[in-house]
């Protein structure tokens, strides 16, 4: 699983209240959230400047620090209870699930796949279905799944009416994502 610009989503608010629960105050909260707040931008086009906007969401890139602070960020994910396992590197995620039939493993994939999705929501981080990636392993290539599609349930879709829910398609023994 892939998050869309999730270095520029991080919401600074968020990220300062996890510095508090982790027990950072006083003068290295007053230094992160100087780090974060109050930072602005304009373009610059030829000889015409932009208007200066504050930047509300993410971290500054290029720095040591930013890659620490999405870390940081996104720790809590691996508190969720899943029925798979969750493995994390920088902004990318992968979701391994084993069970004895596909049947399971499917069940288990849409429902894990719609419980980090909502906890992505929750943190202002969106799922990038185009880089969303689904592969299957058996023993056997004759066990291979039939299954076709795993259906990505999101806050616009009815759990019962599938047909309106986005898609990871299964493309050359790999799923790629269909929006």
């Amino acid at each position: 699983m892939d998050i869309s610009k999730a270095f520029d989503s991080i919401s600074h608010n968020q990220l300062l209240n996890i510095f508090k629960s982790i027990g950072i105050v006083h003068k290295s909260f007053n230094l992160l959230k100087s780090y974060l707040h109050h930072r602005k931008q304009l373009v610059k086009i030829s000889n015409t400047l932009s208007t200066e906007l504050e930047i509300k969401n993410g971290v500054p890139q290029g720095t040591v620090l930013s890659p620490i602070l999405y870390i940081i960020y996104v720790t809590a994910l691996g508190n969720l209870e899943l029925q798979g396992k969750l493995f994390s590197y920088a902004d990318d995620t992968t979701l391994l699930i084993s069970e004895n039939n596909w049947e399971k493993v499917e069940q288990s994939a849409e429902l894990d796949v719609y419980n980090i999705n909502q906890w992505f929501l929750k943190h202002n981080l969106k799922l990038n279905f185009n880089k969303t990636k689904y592969i299957t392993f058996s023993q056997d290539k004759r066990t291979q799944p039939k299954i076709n599609t795993l259906k990505i349930h999101k806050n616009n879709c009815n759990k019962n009416n599938k047909d309106a829910c986005e898609e990871i398609i299964r493309k050359n023994g790999m799923f790629k994502c269909k929006i």
